[in-house]
């Protein structure tokens, strides 16, 4: 059972500096203030009571999970004066407005009502959302409509079935009453305008505009002319929206598509809004109440009941990291800080001409009719419906003639196929084009997709410190084994203060090699993005205008004949991009030891200014350097959920493109920051620590498993769970991945069908070599002999 008062003890060490400064800004020490604040902070320590409740089936709460602290300023100064403060706090549970149907219908196949309904007590079930939207819908008809009042009496029996029928009553005109007192009815029933606006807006600008930045600056002229006012909540909806944001797609799709008519598709629209006005409701309610038990409490915190999957998942996406509540002369203000930084969209969509004080003044002071707005853009949207429907039709006419269009497995969009290209799931720069196998190749990935996710998901990856140093070593291995090896140079920052100022070039990357030779690179070219990126900005350092300088110190006494000519072919392909110049290796020692400097250039000519140069790196070269390097958390998991999608598409076809799987890799592919990453995989545990105990165990076994050299690709079947275990050079740390979570959901593949006890791959790139798919058995059996 939860219990309905909760009794917390807070020290002064739980007083965070984040807290202080979120409260301390509300101005609490005003007299004329009275500030409470819930803030959400996730080095905070979970609520058991809160958390059960949270977790409950049907139930989401507006934080991301239970980690709270709560504040007033009675709580603060006890814990100023006393170190601890004891604080009281209950909870509310608002429905949402289709919630009898839900309950009551005896063929509903969601029963997590009942097996909650008997945890939780009455007053803790809050029913003036779900009555305020049933009273927007019907009018004062709402007190006297039979069915609604029947609806109503069997929902508090349900919650309270020991309770007798005279009390059920009781309780329900008391809150007939409490309805009938709100003198803001007007405000909810404009924001539900609102709502609608948005939401008519938000799927004309997805079928109209063809530009995310189009679609986007759309939804800023509703809220400067249509609707009147920012609406943040909404805002990041549409962002997360436009940016393919599955569950948030999921939500807004399920009714908006052009499967229905057109009558329907504004019937769906004002439904979608009173889901969305629920929320609202929740968070301004909220600010009105001081008490909800028995009990006066500190504070209290809302959640949501629904039966409705999309919605729960809507209300996943976007939370709040603290619920401010603030009195000034009597009027409550709510305000909710979102997880979201809502500047930094601003920022990088370049909304900032939106936000000037004369276009805020003007946006929050024009007379705005909400009702000829929604039909103004209502027909726009009817309008464009028709276009589109028309558009489908053509294109399925089309698609039936011609069979020229399908869908990319990245981006999820149907495109004609001129527009698709051969894809190598495994990454051409880690040996993929020596995986012959076609379960690592696609064409079923958009040339759009495979250009974007190749610089900015693969590249990151595959161009990270770990993984570059990674590769100098394995190509080393073989270094008497392969005539023509080049050898990449390993980076090793970008220095603090250049060891000599360069007339044209601001920044100076510094690069080693075996025996000690090292590469002073001049250039430009940095750039805050592709900060992480080894080699800097992948593009312009292509361009050989922009890819400035590189100047070379050979390690002359530590490398042999074979070895030093291996440098100078190492130097030239690695910086082939770049000018290049020798600081102490002579043209008559090249030609004595690779016989080919006649045929081959290694370097450029040099002018006086380069010559000026090289005499100062001599001087300096030996001298200690202080480097800048920037390593990327998380670098790996946007490279394996790619990897986890072409590898899952491959083996289970189209209906992976359907499945759970899919949607959190794609989720995570489209992730705008890290944060959003850690997010989604604390909900939903696919790949590497999220699981540790999986990986810690996996730590162990590849001395036995992985290769000696190069990368081992094992794909694992573990109760009907499919991994993809992967070390990369490095047989010590394997890159875990739960490509899918069930596999009878799939047909079953001839390869998991075969190889029942898992199989691998072996690839070594520089040998340009790979094996596969071995049986896992037989080949720990015969890996001597491999």
């Amino acid at each position: 059972m939860f219990n309905s008062v909760m009794n917390l003890s807070y020290s002064i060490k739980s007083l965070n500096k984040e807290a202080l400064f979120e409260y301390l800004k509300e101005y609490f020490l005003n007299d004329k203030f009275n500030t409470e604040i819930i803030l959400w902070n996730d080095n905070f320590l979970d609520n058991e009571d809160l958390k059960n409740i949270n977790n409950m089936s049907c139930v989401e709460g507006l934080f991301p999970d239970m980690k709270l602290m709560f504040l007033n300023k009675s709580i603060f100064f006890e814990m100023i004066k006393n170190r601890t403060a004891q604080v009281k706090l209950d909870y509310s549970i608002g429905f949402d407005v289709n919630i009898a149907s839900y309950v009551l219908n005896p063929n509903t196949t969601n029963r997590c009502f009942n097996n909650n309904f008997k945890h939780i007590k009455l007053k803790n079930f809050d029913f003036i959302p779900y009555v305020i939207e049933n009273y927007l819908k019907y009018g004062d008809e709402f007190f006297t409509n039979a069915y609604i009042y029947k609806n109503i009496f069997e929902l508090f029996r349900l919650i309270n079935a020991n309770k007798s029928n005279d009390f059920i009553k009781n309780e329900i005109d008391k809150l007939f009453n409490d309805l009938k007192s709100y003198k803001n009815f007007k405000e909810f029933k404009d924001n539900l305008l609102r709502l609608q606006i948005f939401i008519s807006g938000l799927i004309y600008a997805n079928w109209h505009f063809s530009k995310k930045e189009d679609r986007i600056k759309y939804i800023m002229h509703l809220f400067d002319n249509k609707i009147g006012q920012f609406m943040k909540r909404e805002f990041i909806y549409a962002i997360k929206y436009f940016e393919n944001n599955n569950f948030i797609k999921d939500f807004f799709n399920q009714k908006t598509n052009l499967n229905v008519n057109e009558c329907d598709l504004i019937k769906n629209i004002e439904n979608l809004a009173y889901d969305l006005l629920l929320v609202r409701n929740i968070e301004y309610l909220h600010s009105l109440k001081q008490v909800r038990s028995d009990d006066i409490v500190d504070a209290f915190v809302p959640f949501i009941f629904s039966g409705d999957k999309n919605l729960l998942n809507l209300l996943k996406e976007v939370k709040i990291k603290a619920l401010i509540i603030s009195e000034d002369n009597n009027i409550k203000k709510i305000t909710p800080v979102y997880i979201d930084d809502i500047d930094s969209i601003i920022k990088k969509y370049g909304l900032n001409d939106f936000f000037g004080i004369d276009r805020v003044y003007k946006r929050y002071n024009q007379k705005i009719n909400l009702e000829e707005n929604l039909k103004e853009i209502q027909n726009i949207l009817i309008g464009e419906f028709f276009k589109q429907k028309e558009y489908k039709l053509k294109n399925r006419k089309n698609k039936i003639k011609s069979e020229k269009t399908k869908k990319c497995i990245y981006c999820n969009q149907y495109k004609d196929e001129s527009d698709f290209s051969l894809e190598h799931i495994f990454p051409v720069a880690l040996g993929g084009k020596y995986l012959d196998d076609d379960l690592f190749k696609t064409h079923n990935v958009c040339k759009e997709c495979n250009n974007k996710f190749g610089l900015y998901v693969d590249g990151i990856f595959l161009k990270s410190f770990f993984i570059k140093n990674e590769v100098f070593n394995h190509y080393l291995e073989f270094v008497n084994e392969i005539e023509d090896i080049t050898i990449p140079f390993v980076f090793m920052g970008t220095l603090k203060k250049p060891i000599i100022n360069h007339p044209y070039y601001k920044y100076c990357d510094y690069w080693v090699w075996a025996g000690g030779s090292r590469v002073y690179h001049f250039h430009n070219n940095y750039n805050e993005f592709f900060q992480n990126y080894i080699g800097g900005h992948p593009i312009k350092f292509k361009n050989k205008k922009e890819a400035g300088e590189v100047y070379l110190v050979g390690a002359m006494e530590n490398i042999d004949e074979k070895l030093f000519k291996i440098m100078l072919f190492s130097f030239k392909e690695h910086f082939k991009y770049q000018k290049r110049f020798s600081v102490n290796i002579r043209l008559n020692l090249i030609d004595k030891r690779t016989k080919k400097s006649n045929k081959i250039k290694f370097f450029d000519e040099s002018n006086e200014m380069q010559q000026e140069i090289i005499k100062r790196l001599l001087k300096v070269s030996n001298k200690e350097h202080e480097m800048c390097l920037t390593i990327q958390v998380g670098v790996e998991w946007k490279f394996l959920s790619k990897l986890a999608i072409g590898l899952g598409y491959n083996l289970f076809g189209d209906n992976y493109l359907k499945s759970d799987d899919y949607k959190i890799f794609h989720n995570i592919i489209n992730a705008k920051d890290i944060n959003e990453i850690k997010n989604i995989l604390t909900k939903t545990p696919v790949m590497g620590e999220f699981f540790s105990s999986i990986t810690n165990s996996l730590k162990y076994i590849g001395e036995f498993v992985a290769y000696k050299s190069g990368h081992t690709l094992l794909f694992q079947i573990v109760n009907n769970e499919l991994f993809l275990v992967m070390w990369l050079y490095n047989k010590n740390y394997p890159f875990v991945v739960k490509i899918a979570s069930d596999m009878t959901k799939f047909k079953e593949n001839n390869l998991l069908k075969k190889y029942k006890n898992g199989f691998l791959y072996i690839c070594l790139p520089a040998k340009r070599l790979s094996k596969g798919p071995l049986d896992l058995e037989e080949y720990m059996q015969n890996k001597e002999n491999f």
